[in-house]
């Protein structure tokens, strides 16, 4: 009797949830991205010109797209900790030999990878959706800062901020995973 697919990626799903490192890598993102944000919402909001940074520079792109600007920024952060997450997934099992007892235990390898993709797509997902709350929270914080609306709320753009997330996302959790 093989395991199925849903059996696998709840158990993916459980191991990623329990391990100390999946919840390093979130403070980490967390961390960063707050210390980004604070900083240049606090030098945004500096009265004159900060030595060696150029406000209007930093304006020009945040001024016509913000929040395109800002899931940048995340997206730049998070797809780096979804490479190590995915390589942090697949790494372990060959590492810890679960791989092997997956497999004796009638696993299918499709199944298997199956099971990793759909936890990857979940994380992806979730990410996306972080990701798409923290671009106009961003953009409503510099936006704040200079005493400027730089954000406009559409829902068709929120759904396409997210899609594009997502889809970066999975991309390189995808390409970090089948290798």
């Amino acid at each position: 009797m093989s395991a199925s697919v849903a059996t696998l990626a709840r158990a993916e799903a459980y191991r990623m949830a329990r391990q100390r490192s999946t919840w390093i890598l979130a403070g980490i993102l967390l961390g960063y991205l707050l210390i980004l944000l604070v900083s240049f919402a606090a030098i945004l909001a500096a009265p004159g010109q900060v030595e060696g940074f150029d406000k209007e520079t930093f304006l020009a792109p945040l001024r016509a797209d913000t929040v395109g600007f800002t899931s940048t920024i995340f997206l730049g952060t998070t797809g780096i900790l979804v490479v190590v997450l995915a390589a942090m997934s697949v790494g372990q099992e060959f590492s810890r030999g679960t791989v092997r007892s997956l497999l004796l235990a009638g696993a299918t390898r499709r199944a298997f990878g199956v099971a990793k993709f759909v936890v990857l797509a979940a994380v992806a997902a979730l990410l996306a959706i972080v990701g798409v709350a923290f671009a106009y929270g961003a953009a409503g914080a510099f936006g704040a800062a200079i005493g400027e609306r730089l954000v406009t709320v559409r829902a068709g753009d929120v759904a396409w901020r997210a899609l594009a997330l997502f889809v970066s996302l999975m991309g390189w959790g995808v390409l970090t995973a089948s290798l």
